[in-house]
């Protein structure tokens, strides 16, 4: 019980780099000199960092268990969180702080995987994965709610958020040493030419970095759109978000039984979601219309997430697990950091660039990407 109490636990404080999109358009406001774009690398450096955090994991599992690197993930993240929230006078210095939470991002989304692979398997496997990727949502879920309401106090009150990570620490410390590693000493696979020749290794990452490319619209652009509509403050889009955030968790929590009926077509499945929820944002300018954006979004990552990460454990052989997931998953945060300069011409193309217009285009993307997983997922049930 304790070893599945410290996987959630990290679960829940993976996400903690995005509690300033709440926050987006109040922190804008604080640092004039900075264009839009620049001000949003505050929510993507972060994921340019986690790549750095992620290709590690595979070298350093050869010396350090993973719980050891669950902890050394857990530190980085509060560092983080503290050097941002006294950075309200240097963006800078904020920018430079979101390296560490990215880098401690990269660590703890590449080992908590590997946690529940290693202690887990067959049909609990699937469950506990659904399990542990509720608890990211569920995560979210709290630190919008309350990163919103901080933030409406200042901006800067939305990295008190970052304290749930001592928590964390702290449970981490208290489970068992012997869930340490099964990873034999031994070079990573990254140098290993079966690795690289893996189809499912490609597949997985640029559908991945698709993906996450179009999902990110909803950390980047929900402040921007609500309030530059003027339909709230970053409370509004705290609450909205963790409603959102809600849906996720519990399509997360009920995966083992969704993905037992959708299969191999689950990922397809996401990307119609993601399309459904992107369109109502973009067609109808309104509180509800962002919220069913918000909603299709994570409904969306609450599928993808757990069905990426089952994919990334039983696409090669055990030794090369590590190395697989950190190729994947770097492919997925270079699609997150990508995302604001992918996405933004994407809406000028249907319009003036505004919000809504980033949205629909988005949404057409989006629905695009699900028919190429079907087409796929149905040649691949040819073979």
């Amino acid at each position: 019980m304790r070893k599945k109490a410290a996987i959630f636990s990290i679960c829940f404080v993976t996400l903690l780099y995005l509690a300033p999109s709440v926050a987006m358009a109040d922190i804008v406001s604080a640092f004039p000199e900075a264009a839009e774009n620049a001000v949003m690398l505050i929510l993507t450096l972060p994921s340019l960092a986690g790549i750095f955090g992620i290709v590690t994991v595979p070298f350093l599992t050869v010396r350090f268990s993973l719980r050891s690197l669950s902890l050394l993930g857990l530190l980085l993240t509060l560092l983080g969180g503290t050097v941002s929230f006294f950075s309200t006078g240097s963006f800078g210095l904020l920018a430079a702080s979101s390296v560490l939470t990215g880098i401690a991002y990269g660590i703890l989304s590449t080992v908590f995987p590997l946690l529940v692979h290693e202690d887990f398997s067959g049909p609990e496997e699937n469950r506990v994965m659904g399990v542990a990727s509720g608890f990211l949502h569920l995560g979210r879920f709290v630190t919008m709610l309350v990163g919103g309401y901080l933030a409406d106090i200042h901006w800067n009150y939305v990295y008190l958020t970052f304290g749930f990570a001592l928590i964390a620490l702290l449970l981490v410390l208290l489970s068992p040493k012997k869930a340490a590693r099964s990873i034999p000493q031994r070079r990573p696979a990254f140098f290993e030419a079966s690795l690289w020749t893996n189809r499912a290794l490609w597949g997985l990452s640029l559908s991945g970095l698709a993906f996450t490319v179009l999902y990110y619209l909803n950390s980047t652009h929900a402040s921007l759109y609500i309030e530059g509509y003027q339909l709230g403050t970053a409370s509004t889009t705290g609450l909205l978000s963790a409603a959102a955030c809600v849906i996720a968790g519990g399509i997360s929590f009920l995966f083992s039984r969704i993905y037992r009926k959708t299969g191999k077509y689950t990922f397809a499945l996401a990307c119609v979601i993601l399309c459904l929820g992107y369109l109502a944002a973009g067609v109808s300018v309104s509180l509800a219309g962002i919220l069913a954006g918000l909603i299709g979004s994570s409904a969306a990552m609450g599928l993808f997430t757990p069905y990426l990460m089952l994919k990334n454990t039983s696409s090669t052989l055990p030794e090369q697990t590590p190395a697989l997931t950190a190729v994947v998953l770097s492919f997925v945060n270079l699609g997150y950091f990508l995302s604001p300069s992918l996405t933004s011409p994407m809406g000028r193309l249907l319009g003036n660039g505004s919000p809504a217009s980033v949205f629909l285009a988005c949404s057409f993307t989006s629905l695009l990407l699900a028919v190429m997983l079907f087409l796929a997922a149905q040649r691949q049930k040819k073979r």
